[in-house]
């Protein structure tokens, strides 16, 4: 049988919106679940209204009408501040306070984000290495040209292709050196993605890992 909640500071979800959270209208949003197991949000704010956005991405949420979504979508009823609403659709079904799904998926997100970070790292060390040879290899035809230039009787005169090699060797360092855009952007996230779902404060590495919350002791 399928199931159907209307989520709002009135609606008949399992959990509470206070009225401290303006943005949300009575009746916000329609969370329903099919009788094949699908999951669906529904805007009932209206097309001028506050609006139903889903997160579709670290950093980014998406507007939504009527969207197909999963029991782990996270769900902001209304526009970003402190008026509105963000939960995990997967509260619609979940006993109040109990909160075990949602700290059991913030581990597997936080273990996939430190999986990506050391990831982008070994990439960066094999580019540096990449780079590191490619200079050494220049810095030696650089050498060779020197002596080579002098055993002629050209001099100084006869080093000019060493301009060559340093331009190859600096654009090889540039090219092919170490990325630390996507590092420094996955290390921003850290703060504001890994908090606790009860009381939005950060949470360390090892209260994620232990699934429990040191700020409110939640678990």
């Amino acid at each position: 049988m399928s199931q159907e909640f209307i989520i709002g500071r009135t609606g008949n979800q399992p959990f509470k919106i206070a009225d401290a959270y303006s943005g949300v209208s009575h009746q916000h949003a329609r969370i329903t679940i099919t009788d094949s197991g699908e999951w669906w949000v529904e805007n009932l704010s209206g097309p001028n209204g506050n609006g139903v956005f889903i997160k579709t991405a670290p950093d980014r949420f998406e507007r939504v009408e009527k969207r197909r979504i999963s029991e782990d979508t996270i769900i902001r009823l209304g526009e970003n501040s402190f008026k509105s609403f963000t939960f995990m659709a997967h509260r619609a079904i979940e006993k109040p306070g109990n909160y075990a799904y949602e700290f059991l998926e913030l581990r597997s997100r936080f273990r996939l984000y430190k999986s990506a970070i050391a990831e982008a790292e070994e990439a960066n060390k094999k580019r540096m290495k990449m780079a590191n040879t490619i200079m050494a290899i220049f810095s030696i035809i650089s050498v060779g040209i020197v002596v080579g230039s002098f055993l002629l009787g050209k001099g100084i005169t006869g080093c000019s292709p060493m301009l060559f090699t340093g331009l190859v060797a600096t654009m090889s360092r540039t090219l092919f050196g170490p990325k630390t855009e996507h590092i420094k952007h996955l290390i921003s996230l850290r703060q504001s993605e890994f908090v606790c779902p009860v009381c939005g404060m950060p949470m360390t590495d090892l209260a994620i890992n232990n699934l429990k919350c040191l700020s409110c002791k939640s678990s």
